[in-house]
């Protein structure tokens, strides 16, 4: 992206994908860069996002576990609001298998 927007690990966001409901996952396939559209804006932490009538919040530069995305919405952390905007960030490498 060229904004600053952070990345998400490919590790994470495929638990968010996996996460999310069938109909959610559908209701993206029908518009897979709706979060494109949404105002996106930086915090100390983050972004929040304006998506209609709910509030998105991302808190880390990458995102390196789901607890970083919410949402307003009653569904969140598996909404298509997440989803959606997870979908849209870049995907970075995963952090290398922590010695035991």
């Amino acid at each position: 992206m060229s904004d600053d927007r952070p990345s998400i690990r490919a590790d994470v966001l495929e638990q968010l994908i996996q996460s999310a409901p069938d109909r959610v996952r559908r209701r993206l396939d029908r518009d897979p860069a709706v979060a494109k559209t949404w105002t996106w804006k930086p915090t100390e932490t983050g972004f929040t996002v304006a998506a209609g009538n709910e509030t998105g919040s991302i808190e880390s530069a990458p995102i390196t576990k789901t607890d970083n995305v919410r949402c307003t919405c009653l569904l969140s952390p598996t909404c298509f609001h997440v989803l959606a905007c997870v979908t849209t960030l870049d995907v970075g490498l995963a952090a290398p298998a922590e010695s035991r």
